[in-house]
């Protein structure tokens, strides 16, 4: 992987293998990366995806083994924040069948071009419940 930032904006390029988790703990462990990145956009495509849907108590997963062009992906790293990472995947199979979930796990698929924007804001989770959610205070 490798990433630019300029500004608030950061570029991260992954490379054919990349494991999406390495590629946020990369970028949280940047010294000149800010502590918060929120995802504006990304292209590309991955394989090997584990995708789950919450059900209220735990993750229903969805695994994918072959290559998926990645249409729309949301969340953030955040240095402070355990998980430091959530994503939300969209992505199309090779029939055009469109699946989404939580990203827990992803490899890259030839490229991902990953568009963030930094923030100073800090993000802290607490637990709420069996749920581990954003605190604003």
């Amino acid at each position: 992987m490798k990433y630019k930032v300029e500004g608030s904006v950061i570029l991260a390029v992954g490379e054919d293998g990349d494991s999406l988790h390495e590629v946020a703990r990369l970028l949280k462990e940047s010294g000149d990366t800010p502590s918060t990145m929120v995802v504006t956009s990304a292209t590309g495509m991955l394989r090997k995806i584990k995708m789950g849907y919450w059900d209220g108590e735990k993750y229903l997963e969805h695994s994918f083994e072959e290559p998926m062009e990645l249409l729309g992906i949301s969340g953030f790293i955040a240095r402070d924040a355990e998980p430091f990472y959530h994503f939300h995947l969209t992505l199309a199979d090779r029939e055009g069948r469109v699946w989404g979930g939580h990203m827990m796990e992803a490899e890259v698929c030839n490229t991902l071009e990953l568009f963030l924007i930094g923030t100073s804001l800090r993000i802290k989770r607490v637990p709420v419940g069996n749920l581990k959610l954003i605190s604003l205070e």
